[in-house]
């Protein structure tokens, strides 16, 4: 019991659709939407 290993319950994702004349939409590393530069062409 001792050395059992510890696995995660749950895993947090996002899934998202991006048009083509959307651009300038920036994603980091943790997964954060930044529309701050988003522009629609």
């Amino acid at each position: 019991m001792d050395e059992m290993p510890i696995v995660p319950i749950y895993h947090n994702t996002e899934t998202w659709v991006q048009k083509e004349n959307v651009k300038g939409v920036l994603i980091d590393g943790l997964g954060f939407i930044d529309w701050k530069w988003a522009t629609v062409e």
